[in-house]
């Protein structure tokens, strides 16, 4: 019997790969936002919480969603390769704001305070939303081990 290429993975294994990859992408995110917090210090100790209050909005609003929107994609298509967890053009999107965030880091005035502000609640309001919207694919994950 010829396996198919690249091997198929079931439902569980790829809710569990979206959630880790959600929540690696969340821990880098939120590591890029402690060092701009630690570089603006805590005279302006209204960046942290403008930046939580933002990544709950972005959680509640867009994050929440497109988790929802994946896990059903998961569900729809079954057994698929691990890769397939993410439509192609999420992996697009990561990718461009990968490029756009580095760009940011590379050829913005970093050494000066309002710019560094931006960032920490620019990276608190994206980390905070990833993270909080990945207990979205550990429930569904808990959800089909119920059905076991």
């Amino acid at each position: 019997m010829i396996q198919k290429i690249p091997p198929q993975v079931g439902v569980r294994t790829q809710l569990f790969f979206a959630a880790i990859i959600w929540l690696l992408g969340a821990g880098m995110i939120l590591r890029l936002a402690m060092i701009y917090l630690v570089q603006v210090g805590t005279h302006h100790w209204w960046v942290p919480p403008l930046g939580l209050l933002f990544g709950l909005l972005k959680a509640y609003f867009l994050m929440i969603p497109s988790a929802a929107k994946t896990i059903e994609r998961i569900r729809s298509q079954g057994r698929s390769w691990l890769l397939n967890s993410y439509a192609p053009r999420v992996y697009l999107l990561v990718g461009g704001m990968i490029i756009i965030g580095i760009a940011l880091r590379l050829l913005g005035p970093t050494d000066i305070l309002g710019y560094q502000m931006f960032l920490a609640v620019l990276y608190l309001t994206i980390g905070v939303g990833m993270f909080i919207s990945d207990g979205v694919f550990l429930a569904a994950l808990r959800k089909s081990r119920r059905r076991l």
